[in-house]
């Protein structure tokens, strides 16, 4: 218990140069989403981090009964956005919760760098 209340007080922080990449999207026209797996405290932490000026939906898995890799978080967020998967591409830390978003055909990418997400966005036919 000491060990998750010591995580959760830990300040979490935003990578400018992927809220950058989210708002040259947007600025292209594509809509740009959160799949995080997270507490009921992730509404208050996104609005006070800023990153709704930034996202046009953020889906937590305390809100919508599934957590990544569940094929069926994603199947959520397609649903809700009105989507294929091949037509979202998808990125995530760990490799492990990519497996959900591939089942559903959705371009992954294991996140490392800004750069390599440039990269394999420029790859999937997305330049920013």
């Amino acid at each position: 218990m000491a060990a998750a209340e010591e995580w959760g007080r830990q300040p979490s922080e935003v990578d400018p140069g992927v809220l950058a990449i989210a708002d040259a999207l947007r600025a292209a026209g594509i809509r740009t989403a959160i799949l995080t797996n997270g507490t009921d405290t992730i509404p208050a932490e996104a609005a006070e981090l800023g990153l709704t000026a930034h996202f046009d939906a953020i889906f937590n898995s305390a809100e919508i009964g599934w957590a990544k890799p569940d094929i069926r978080a994603f199947q959520h967020v397609l649903d809700a956005l009105g989507l294929a998967g091949a037509e979202v591409f998808f990125t995530d830390d760990s490799a492990s919760k990519l497996v959900g978003a591939e089942e559903l055909g959705m371009p992954t990418h294991r996140f490392a760098s800004v750069e390599g997400l440039r990269v394999a966005l420029r790859a999937a036919g997305v330049g920013v």
